[in-house]
This record gives structure tokens, C-alpha cells and sequence, in this order.
């Protein structure tokens, strides 16, 4: 498969091993929400809709809120661990909704990483 990013090979390879496990992360937290979710139907027939709203409230929204921070931290920690940090910012080169790696710029200080070895 071509490299079509503008990251170096090395980087890229770091890129597409963080982007992996943050998919990895993000997908269990979207089972685990799902599966909450399937439960709020037993709630409201057993116990009423104030109950499966209160659930709602205080579980499967805080639940996901929770799984998406970790899976962003869990990202950050992951990217300083393969060592796929910018070289002039020092901050983390993957970031799940960013396509500055096509242009081979950091997502944070947009300064060009390709350039640099």
C-alpha cells in the first residue's frame, strides 16, 4: 500500500499503530454504551420512565462522556509511549479527527515534521 501521507515512513507507521489502538478504545467504549443503552427499555418497563430517565442521567451519559476522555488521554499516553511526538512541540502527532498528517504538519503547532529527522 503507498504511503500517502506526508509523514515520514517511520512516522507514519507510529501514526497508523496509534490510530489502531485509539480504534481499538473507542470501539469498546461504543459496546459498552450500547449495551447500556439496550438495558433502558427493561428500565422503563419495570421501573418507570423516571427511573430509565435518572439511568440515562447518571450512568450511560457519564458512562460514554468518560470512555471518550480515556480514550483520548489513552491516545496521548500511547503516542508518548512509540514516541510519535512532534519534534517541535513535543505534543502528540495523532489526534482522531485530524488530517494534518496528510500535509505532513503537526496537528498542534502545524509546523512541518516531514522536514524534520
Amino acid at each position: 500500500m503507498p504511503n500517502l501521507s506526508g509523514l515520514p515512513p517511520e512516522l507514519e507507521a507510529k501514526r497508523l499503530q496509534a490510530a489502531k489502538a485509539y480504534n481499538k478504545v473507542a470501539l469498546l467504549n461504543l459496546f459498552v454504551a450500547m449495551g447500556l443503552l439496550v438495558a433502558l427499555p427493561f428500565l422503563v418497563m419495570r421501573f418507570g420512565q423516571l427511573a430509565a430517565a435518572v439511568y440515562l442521567l447518571l450512568v450511560v451519559l457519564p458512562g460514554m462522556a468518560a470512555g471518550l476522555y480515556l480514550a483520548v488521554k489513552r491516545g496521548d499516553a500511547y503516542c508518548r509511549e512509540i514516541g510519535l511526538l512532534c519534534p517541535h512541540c513535543h505534543q502528540p502527532l495523532f489526534e482522531a479527527r485530524s488530517t494534518a498528517y496528510l500535509t505532513g504538519s503537526c496537528p498542534k503547532c502545524r509546523a512541518r515534521v516531514a522536514s524534520v529527522q
